[in-house]
């Protein structure tokens, strides 16, 4: 397992209450255990289109940051760096303006009420940020309200509609979750396993001649699985206990 060293920002709380432990690590996602689905679905006011949900498997890191080692209170989404990889090769050809020859691409989506829209997304990554988000329950679980975090996505759609030359429109939006959801962040010794749910829903606008913009709205969702690894408690208890001394060692030379 591919994971970055954590850090540890260390708050003296000396005569105040309690030494804390704030830990930021690295998690890698599970191989295998990232299917993000996607959909193309209708916006109010758009041509009636709909797709069954293609499956992509994501992969990269998601970085976190909890409040206290010992025992965490919240779970802060610090950043992440995501990647849909190639699940295929699809129509339309790069660019968009041909159908053809396929090309490798993360989803294939395509819809339509006799006018078909035929999408491929190309060169897709993603981001997730937010929090602090409040630990509660057994198993380390956690749920969130809507707003709470944010899926940002990245990518090139190519596209054609109806027998229409198309085109390729680059998407770079961030958009918070729409629903709210439940996650868990549990710990096995060093080892941190976080389940964190996302479901976001992106607008494209594409010409179409001689009439009002047409447009198309995408939903993704699914759940990013990741582990990571996180200071043993003897290594923490003995930072901590550093930190302490050198807050003592001030306070008596009058620092």
């Amino acid at each position: 397992m591919r994971a970055l060293l954590p850090t540890l920002v260390l708050a003296s709380c000396l005569g105040a209450g309690p030494l804390l432990a704030q830990v930021t690590t690295t998690l890698t996602l599970t191989p295998g255990a990232n299917g993000i689905q996607a959909t193309m679905i209708s916006p109010t006011g758009g041509i009636p289109f709909t797709s069954p949900p293609r499956i992509a498997q994501w992969t990269g890191t998601i970085t976190v940051q909890l409040d206290d080692a010992f025992h965490p209170t919240t779970l802060t989404i610090v950043s992440a760096s995501l990647v849909a990889p190639s699940s295929g090769s699809y129509t339309p050809a790069v660019g968009g303006q041909t159908l053809g020859p396929p090309a490798p691409a993360s989803y294939s989506l395509a819809g339509g009420n006799g006018y078909p829209l035929i999408t491929a997304f190309r060169d897709t990554q993603g981001s997730l940020a937010g929090g602090p988000i409040a630990l509660a329950g057994s198993g380390g679980a956690f749920s969130f309200a809507p707003g709470a975090t944010a899926f940002g996505l990245s990518t090139a759609i190519d596209w054609q509609y109806s027998s229409l030359p198309g085109g390729r429109n680059g998407l770079h939006s961030s958009l918070p979750n729409l629903a709210s959801a439940s996650g868990s962040l549990t710990t096995d010794g060093a080892t941190l396993s976080l389940l964190l749910p996302t479901d976001a829903t992106f607008h494209m606008d594409f010409p179409y001649p001689s009439q009002p913009t047409r447009a198309a709205d995408y939903h993704f969702f699914g759940t990013f699985t990741a582990t990571g690894v996180i200071p043993e408690p003897s290594t923490v208890a003995i930072a901590l206990v550093g930190a302490g001394l050198l807050g003592l060692v001030a306070r008596r030379r009058g620092v």
